[in-house]
């Protein structure tokens, strides 16, 4: 019982704003690509890609576009 309570106590102190624990991990095994794929789909996201020969990678900035109110207080 004492790690249901420890987790409830945890869940308690998390900001309204913020995903729940399982939320959070739900997107652990998702790959990066999908999640950039599902991101530039919405509406005030935009994404730059360019390619880098000597990394042989890609490099991707995204833009997303948010009221004030909307934005994560860890960006702020």
């Amino acid at each position: 019982m004492l790690i249901s309570k420890e987790v409830k106590k945890i869940e308690n102190h998390k900001k309204p704003s913020e995903p729940s624990e399982a939320e959070r991990w739900a997107l652990k095994d998702v790959p990066t690509s999908q999640l950039v794929e599902e991101l530039v789909n919405r509406t005030g996201v935009t994404a730059e890609s360019s390619w880098w020969c000597r990394m042989s990678s890609y490099h991707i900035i995204i833009r997303i576009n948010l009221n004030k109110e909307d934005c994560p207080q860890c960006l702020r």
